[in-house]
């Protein structure tokens, strides 16, 4: 049975964080280390942590400084990995009991077709779920309109993304390439799809293998982003200046990838063949992208 390393990032999270550790650790496959790196939680999430790990020696606490993000957090976490197979566990979902089994499955599968050399991520569907686990959405992607496949494409991840971390696997090499993390990407799961899609390839599990939970105090949330819910939320300034750190990130790794496309190349090569995609999102990004700084 071969090893899993899961890199758990927590902050505060201790609400749901029972659910989400009982989760991974009742897994169909039992043969796996969870490492957990703590922000510098005001709660008691570490406490948590630390009586989970006094009865099962899968679970390390790898790190309980402040280091400032969800980014950070989790490269620190992802930096004390050894396995060949790693994935990323939030603090407050559940993941559903043969979800390790069957990514694993997927990706050994894939790195039999193209070598365990080259970077490979494999991400799956999730269910969304509110806060008492009650089903919103059996499919992230059919509700939020969005084509998982796009994600597989480096063009697309040059400036969105719509993979989330929970759902992912990916192996050591597309790990090694990925770390250090550059500095100001937009968040871990996106650069670490990008790193895959330019050196390897991204493949996209048809099946959901999580309840990702949807409440108040979500880092990142999956809920939709669409035109009249933009319209009736007093906070549309914050949503506009959300798009616009979108694409400061967007620029960041475009410098680290080498892309050297002028503005009006790069709308055409890689925005506007998914423009239609959520499209209020798309015409403020584009907007930044031509006249934003």
């Amino acid at each position: 049975m071969k090893k899993i390393d899961i890199a758990l990032a927590t902050y505060n999270g201790s609400p749901f964080l029972s659910e989400q550790l009982d989760s991974i650790l009742n897994q169909t496959h039992t043969e796996i280390l969870v490492l957990c790196s703590d922000d510098g939680s005001k709660d008691d999430t570490v406490l948590k942590v630390d009586n989970y790990a006094t009865f099962d020696t899968r679970i390390h606490v790898c790190n309980t400084r402040r280091v400032g993000g969800t980014v950070l957090n989790f490269e620190k976490a992802l930096e004390a990995t050894q396995s060949e197979y790693i994935m990323l566990s939030d603090q407050d979902d559940v993941w559903l009991p043969h979800k390790i089994d069957s990514m694993l499955n997927f990706i050994i599968e894939k790195e039999n077709e193209l070598g365990s050399e080259s970077p490979i991520l494999c991400f799956s569907d999730l269910t969304l779920v509110n806060e008492n686990l009650n089903v919103i959405a059996d499919s992230f992607y059919k509700a939020n309109n969005y084509d998982p496949l796009n994600n597989t494409q480096e063009g697309f991840l040059l400036w969105r993304s719509t993979v989330y971390g929970c759902s992912c696997i990916f192996n050591k090499a597309c790990l090694k390439m990925a770390l250090p993390f550059p500095k100001y990407i937009p968040m871990h799961d996106h650069w670490l799809a990008l790193i895959a899609a330019k050196h390897g390839a991204v493949f996209y599990y048809d099946q959901p293998t999580i309840l990702y939970r949807q409440h108040a105090s979500n880092v990142v949330g999956g809920a939709a982003f669409n035109k009249p819910h933009f319209y009736k939320l007093k906070n549309a300034k914050k949503l506009i200046a959300g798009i616009k750190r979108a694409h400061q990130g967007s620029l960041v790794m475009r410098e680290v990838m080498g892309d050297k496309r002028g503005k009006i190349k790069f709308f055409f090569d890689c925005i506007w063949p998914y423009f239609h995609e959520k499209k209020l999102f798309s015409f403020i990004f584009t907007f930044f992208h031509f006249w934003g700084k």
